[in-house]
C-alpha cells in the first residue's frame, strides 16, 4: 500500500468460464496507483474458483470494494 494512498480500493474482475465450472481466463484492474498487486492477488484467488458445470460456460464481472475499517 502506498502511504497516500485511500482508505478505499476497487478492482474489477471479468472472468471466463469452461463449460466444465473450471475458470478458464480471468482479467483484473484497478487501484493499483496505491495498491499495487491488488488486482493480479484476486486474479490469481478468482483462477482457483470452480463453478457447477454447464452446456455453454460463462463470462462474468464482479466488482470487488475495499474499505478500510
Amino acid at each position: 500500500r502506498a502511504s497516500n494512498a485511500p482508505s478505499t480500493a476497487k478492482v474489477s474482475v471479468s472472468l471466463k468460464v469452461a463449460p466444465s465450472g473450471s475458470v478458464s481466463s480471468v482479467s483484473a484492474g484497478g487501484s493499483e496507483t496505491h495498491y499495487p498487486g491488488l488486482a493480479s492477488c484476486i486474479a490469481g484467488s478468482v483462477k482457483g474458483w470452480s463453478f457447477p458445470p454447464s452446456d455453454e460456460g460463462a463470462t462474468i464481472n464482479i466488482p470487488f470494494s475495499f474499505s478500510g475499517q
